[in-house]
């Protein structure tokens, strides 16, 4: 039987690491591969909270900083390419000439900022704590001796779950960035965990990772235009009349992704986390 059948989540830390140090690694760190040298990292992390009833404290806290440290050296470029991409993707549903004209004198900003990102990434610096941190990352889980089994896996996705859902809660009650960029983290967890369990025989994961995907979609989006409606309700290129109508037009979409991952936030949230936990169990025969 596969690894990834019998030991996911340690194959998904050793998959997701393995990406990350092959993106580091190349000749050429790309706008494309730190993007995915960073959403590596992301996985890995959720590697560790599936693992985290089976590691020890310390173990479990020292591995999560380290990951973490390691994708902050790769954030300032991740946020200057997707405010840049924001931009774009946004003008393209934009009708014929609605705000075109304003998105156009943001256009150096967002390039300006780009370029000091990448430069800041490309230097040996950045590159080399990244790849150290996580190179010590995969010696320190190695020699943990963590054992996963069904009954950890169980237990971990509750967690995630209940996670999630206080999240929720405080995302659906106080609407703020801060609280829907929490609540995106903590579904993207819940999501890759789902994924990566899914085929190992437990119930009910394949609705679970299709609700968070959604959820997650939604919520990038929405941050990614909060970010690009800080930029311009501050911007002093737009003049005050264009910039408040480009302002007014980001919060319309924003208020509709936001209404689309709440109302998916009520359906997959809707139960307490030892019910939802109860029944993941393995599929019985008649």
């Amino acid at each position: 039987m596969s690894d990834a059948r019998t030991r996911p989540a340690h194959a998904l830390f050793e998959t997701a690491t393995a990406d990350a140090a092959e993106q580091l690694a190349a000749a050429e760190l790309t706008d494309a591969r730190v993007h995915a040298a960073r959403k590596a990292l992301k996985k890995a992390r959720a590697s560790l909270r599936l693992l985290r009833p089976a590691l020890a404290d310390a173990d479990y806290r020292e591995l999560n900083l380290a990951l973490r440290d390691a994708g902050r050296c790769l954030a300032p470029l991740r946020d200057a390419k997707a405010l840049a991409d924001t931009a774009v993707a946004f003008g393209a549903h934009e009708q014929a000439g609605d705000h075109q004209a304003e998105l156009a004198r943001l256009a150096p900003l967002l390039e300006a900022g780009l370029a000091e990102a990448r430069r800041g990434v490309e230097g040996p610096a950045a590159r080399e704590r990244c790849a150290g941190l996580v190179a010590a990352c995969r010696e320190r889980l190695a020699a943990s001796g963590a054992h996963e089994s069904e009954g950890t896996s169980i237990e971990a996705l509750r967690r995630l779950y209940r996670k999630g859902r206080r999240a929720f809660a405080q995302a659906r009650e106080a609407r703020t960035a801060d609280a829907l960029h929490e609540w995106r983290k903590q579904v993207k967890y819940l999501h890759t965990a789902a994924t990566a369990l899914r085929d190992t025989g437990l119930h009910r994961l394949h609705k679970l990772a299709e609700h968070t995907d959604r959820i997650a979609e939604a919520l990038g989006e929405d941050h990614d235009l909060c970010r690009l409606c800080a930029l311009a309700a501050r911007d002093t290129v737009v003049h005050d009349g264009a910039r408040s109508a480009l302002v007014e037009r980001i919060e319309r979409r924003r208020e509709k992704l936001v209404h689309k991952a709440l109302s998916e936030g009520e359906r997959l949230f809707a139960q307490k986390p030892k019910h939802f936990a109860a029944q993941l169990g393995p599929k019985r025969d008649a």
